[in-house]
């Protein structure tokens, strides 16, 4: 929409940052993707700090994010509801795909990387 963009893979490298330097518990691990999650639509994880782990309920969507755990589409296969959230972002290669953001129930952080543009993931536009 108009005044909005998909964020570049910078803008998200720079969301990942922000991230870890306000809401990791440690210091020390990248224990910050519960703060992108939703509270809710999350498979369980056993997985200490992960997103579908029960634990320290305070760090939930503390960032106001609301990832929620849509899966995607793989070819003719949707995959990962319940248990996955990926967000493209604009910056591309022709050869290897786009950057994505990606959040998984099992895991304590977000990571990028580079994906197939045949997949589909969800979008989350940042104001200009």
């Amino acid at each position: 929409p108009e005044g909005w963009h998909v964020p570049t893979f910078g803008e998200l490298n720079e969301l990942q940052s922000l991230m870890f330097s306000k809401y990791s518990k440690t210091g020390w691990e990248n224990e910050y993707a519960k703060c992108l999650a939703t509270d809710y639509g999350w498979d369980f994880s056993e997985e200490t700090m992960a997103v579908g782990n029960t634990d320290s309920p305070e760090y939930m969507n503390s960032s106001g994010f609301s990832g929620l755990p849509a899966g995607y589409r793989s070819g003719t296969e949707y995959i990962g509801l319940g248990n996955t959230a990926y967000f493209w972002c604009s910056t591309d290669n022709p050869i290897q795909g786009a950057y994505r953001l990606s959040i998984t129930h099992n895991e304590n952080r977000s990571y990028s990387v580079q994906r197939p543009l045949t997949d589909a993931f969800s979008v989350r536009c940042i104001r200009d």
